[in-house]
């Protein structure tokens, strides 16, 4: 009888330990989605400020090119100036390009403000590029990590 309370304590022992490997079985692959899904988080949000970025740039580059069309209305404006022959022609033609020059300042602060917001967001991207990439490769040796102790856990459970 008492052999046989050995046995069944043994035997409990034995079935206490089959669970716990089960139990940390089903929590690893969890915790291994768990930590993709926090980099697939990071890579969304890395692909958003690039996005933002290049809306940026793009505003920039019509803001330049608005800047261009403004000089070449001074420069319309400028002949148009030499060939007035009233004082009404010659009045509205000084506002055109007073209006013209007023509108370029205006753009070339813009795109200042631009450059600036560019180079911060520039700056910005290189390191969450970094923090993705360390989280990326973090995310790999944590699942070779995983996967090597699930397969020790099911070798020791099916023992």
């Amino acid at each position: 009888m008492r052999e046989q309370l050995r046995y069944l304590e043994e035997l409990q022992r034995h079935d206490a330990r089959l669970q716990e490997f089960e139990s940390t079985l089903r929590v690893l692959p969890e915790k291994v989605q768990s930590i993709r899904n926090d980099l697939a988080k990071m890579e969304a949000l890395l692909t958003k400020e690039r996005e933002g970025l290049a809306g940026t740039e793009k505003f920039r580059r019509d803001q330049e090119l608005s800047l261009k069309a403004d000089e070449a209305n001074i420069g319309k404006s400028k002949t148009k100036l030499q060939q007035v022959k009233t004082g009404k022609d010659y009045m509205a033609a000084q506002r055109e390009i007073e209006a013209a020059r007023k509108s370029m300042g205006e753009r070339e602060e813009e795109i200042i403000k631009l450059l600036e917001a560019v180079e911060t967001a520039k700056k910005s991207i290189a390191a969450h590029d970094v923090d993705v990439a360390q989280l990326r490769e973090h995310v790999e040796k944590e699942t070779t990590s995983i996967r090597e102790k699930m397969a020790e856990l099911e070798a020791k459970a099916s023992v």
